[in-house]
């Protein structure tokens, strides 16, 4: 049966993504054509990885994530089968940027063996959360800095600096460890004021509802409030 199996992928066109960019915690699904063969329903299985990819100036390091809750479904025309799949990405994989890129390895599983393995580059973007988020600082003045959004190994890091709000009191905005909640996200904010050095670095973790995010305007507010109790 294996050796029907590869013979068989010979002919096949290799899988297609239904969209290239996607989304943390969001799904992603694709085909997988294989012309004038027969793939067993029990004999053969499809198997996903995301490839993360960052480097840090120095080292280029790669970090396979396998993807679970893989659904398929099968359909036969007169040139082959169509194999439909879909899977749920990790709420918490960081964001596509500078020094991070993604491809998702997909392989057929036959038996013990995999075969025919093909690499697809793609995007992940911001969660609408996430975006509230970053809107609302772009809406207070805050724009992104150099090197914002690097990925270290074990949390990705954004930086932004005022550019009329509280210009005189911050001198960089640091947001990190982003987390989806049962109702809500919380962030890891970490402010470094201009002036005395011994109070120079404030740091919170801030919660805002999925109410507050379905309004950039409630996010602004909230994040505004908290800024200016910082710098009193």
């Amino acid at each position: 049966m294996i050796k029907e199996i590869v013979s068989k992928l010979k002919n096949d066109t290799g899988p297609t993504l239904d969209s290239s960019v996607f989304y943390p915690g969001g799904k992603l699904e694709g085909q997988w054509i294989i012309k004038n063969g027969v793939v067993s329903s029990q004999g053969s299985t499809i198997a996903l990885e995301l490839i993360l990819e960052y480097h840090d100036g120095q080292l280029h390091t790669q970090k396979r994530i396998q993807l679970q809750h893989i659904s398929e479904s099968r359909k036969q025309n007169k040139n082959g089968f169509i194999l439909s799949f879909s899977a749920h990405l990790p709420d918490d994989i960081p964001i596509s940027c500078s020094n991070i890129s993604y491809k998702v390895q997909a392989g057929i599983r036959a038996g013990k063996s995999r075969v025919r393995l093909h690499f697809l580059p793609v995007c992940i973007k911001g969660s609408h959360e996430v975006l509230q988020i970053f809107y609302a600082l772009g809406a207070l003045g805050f724009r992104e800095v150099q090197h914002s959004g690097i990925f270290n190994g074990k949390k990705q890091i954004f930086r932004f600096a005022p550019s009329v709000f509280l210009s005189q009191e911050i001198q960089e905005l640091h947001v990190s460890s982003i987390e989806k909640r049962r109702n809500g996200i919380s962030i890891f904010l970490n402010v470094m004021k201009r002036g005395d050095h011994r109070k120079a670095e404030y740091q919170d973790m801030i919660f805002l509802s999925s109410t507050q995010l379905k309004s950039r305007r409630s996010v602004e507010e909230e994040l505004k409030g908290k800024l200016l109790t910082v710098t009193e």
